[in-house]
């Protein structure tokens, strides 16, 4: 075999995390730390590689490999945080984040990680002054902000948490993670639609970035389950009104206001969410089942209420009764698929 040069290792696994491929920078690494498993720099890339493929127990195992070989150097204990902050140690995370401050008092990052780090174990208020030491160290570094951004979080500062984001993006406008935190921070606001869109931009921007995609699915969710709840309510009023001989037919008016009132307000939204929300979400619809299912349940109780509504018109109460059920069965369905989802 080869003897793999260090710094040959080194460099290729670095442009492979770069590339997204940390799989294979890990094995680049092993390969050479096979042949040179003193190098603390390669058990450090090692880490991180790791870390890129979301592997936080080995990437944990390396940075602890890297303090061994060299005890006096921050980068371990930082990159020992960041594993540990993986596997939700957040207390032993906090403590090494200490460690690296003090070895490295003067470096940025050591203050960016103990910050993120005291925000995780529910520390914000202490993470305050290290992300304001990180910001003062290095006010150009994107990574800075978030540290302050994820304290205020932390603070439930919404407000400062948008500025520190907004700030990130106008360093990196291409940074998905700070376009994700802002849509959190907007959807705090109550201003869904905005959050929505600022998903649907980090996804658009890193589709790598597993948290954005969840969070735009599950905003989605929220939702279309209150376009449900509504429809299961308009389902009920029809169930209890319609078949009534003395009012069927006034209450079949009322039911049918209701519901053209629902289709439009739902159509209104549908157009309020960016071309690109819509696309995704009718990509969802096409390949992938539950999606789909959610998608037929949810019209067929909404063809079921206007059945309803049309025999309750006409005077046929059984027919009224018989559709009303078949809404409230179907609007039920699709809220449960929703709360899977």
């Amino acid at each position: 075999m080869t003897d793999p040069s260090p710094a040959d290792a080194f460099r290729r696994a670095d442009l492979l995390v770069e590339l997204r491929r940390p799989e294979e920078a890990a094995r680049v690494l092993r390969e050479a730390l096979s042949v040179h498993p003193g190098r603390a720099d390669l058990w450090g890339q090692l880490s991180m590689a790791l870390l890129a493929a979301d592997r936080a127990e080995e990437a944990y195992e390396a940075a602890t490999a890297r303090i061994r070989l060299a005890p006096d150097s921050e980068w371990g204990f930082r990159l020992a945080s960041l594993a540990l902050t993986g596997l939700g140690r957040h207390a032993e995370a906090t403590r090494a984040a200490e460690a690296s401050v003090r070895l490295a008092p003067e470096e940025w990052r050591t203050h960016a990680r103990l910050a993120r780090a005291l925000a995780d174990s529910g520390r914000a208020t202490e993470g305050w002054a290290a992300a304001g030491r990180a910001v003062a160290l290095a006010p150009e570094e994107p990574e800075t902000h978030m540290a302050v951004g994820a304290v205020a979080i932390g603070r439930r500062d919404w407000a400062t948490a948008e500025r520190a984001y907004r700030h990130v993006l106008g360093l990196e406008p291409s940074n998905a993670a700070a376009q994700n935190n802002l849509a959190l921070v907007t959807l705090q606001r109550g201003a869904v639609a905005d959050a929505v869109a600022g998903f649907a931009d980090a996804v658009a921007t890193d589709p790598a970035v597993d948290e954005a995609r969840r969070n735009l699915e599950t905003t989605l969710r929220v939702g279309v389950g209150r376009l449900l709840l509504a429809q299961f309510l308009v389902a009920l009023l029809a169930r209890l009104s319609l078949p009534s001989e003395a009012y069927g037919r006034y209450a079949a008016v009322a039911v049918a206001g209701t519901v053209a009132g629902l289709g439009a307000y739902a159509r209104l939204r549908w157009r309020m969410l960016p071309a690109s929300v819509r696309a995704y979400a009718l990509s969802l619809a096409r390949t992938e089942r539950r999606h789909r299912l959610l998608a037929v349940a949810a019209a067929a109780g909404f063809t079921a209420l206007v059945a309803a509504a049309t025999a309750g018109a006409v005077g046929q109460g059984s027919a009224a009764t018989v559709a009303a059920y078949a809404a409230l069965a179907c609007t039920a369905a699709a809220g449960a698929l929703a709360t899977r989802l």
